[in-house]
């Protein structure tokens, strides 16, 4: 009995422990994190905000695939966070691998948090200042259409 007891125990402290840390490595809110300086050329400036998924096709030519992500939140300097229904999915690191006047390809860096079925690598198009298009270089062929979330 007493050995249940003592197991339990630990099991709980094991359990704390780790929703501990877990809510260590959600705090995103240093803006220094990752950079110390910003990493987007002016032009790319605009990637900065929360935008809204709205169309998800694939380079076989079907439209309305499942959504990987509801909304995704680009954050200074070159942090982001992907949520789903409200929960936090994925969050990290941004890494520019181009970037020119005409050409931004970024990685979504995380060590703990992965979506399914998704590259971390995207290029990154603004079709104006309110939609933004993210497609993926490689293998899993989805397009991502997104709308800026206005905030109220």
């Amino acid at each position: 009995m007493k050995t249940t007891i003592k197991i339990g125990f630990c099991l709980m402290l094991l359990c704390f422990t780790i929703y501990s840390c877990m809510k260590e490595e959600l705090n995103i809110q240093d803006q220094n994190k990752y950079y110390s300086t910003e990493i987007f050329i002016p032009s790319h400036l605009q990637i900065y905000g929360s935008w809204k998924l709205s169309e998800v096709s694939d380079r076989y030519g079907s439209k309305g695939r499942d959504f990987d992500f509801q909304s995704v939140e680009i954050l200074p300097i070159g942090r982001f966070i992907f949520k789903m229904n409200g929960e936090v999915i994925k969050l990290g690191k941004i890494v520019i691998e181009i970037q020119n006047e005409d050409v931004l390809r970024i990685n979504f860096n995380s060590d703990q948090f992965q979506m399914p079925n998704t590259d971390i690598e995207k290029f990154i198009e603004f079709v104006n200042s309110e939609t933004m298009f993210m497609s993926a270089p490689c293998c899993d062929g989805r397009d991502y259409t997104l709308s800026r979330i206005m905030m109220q």
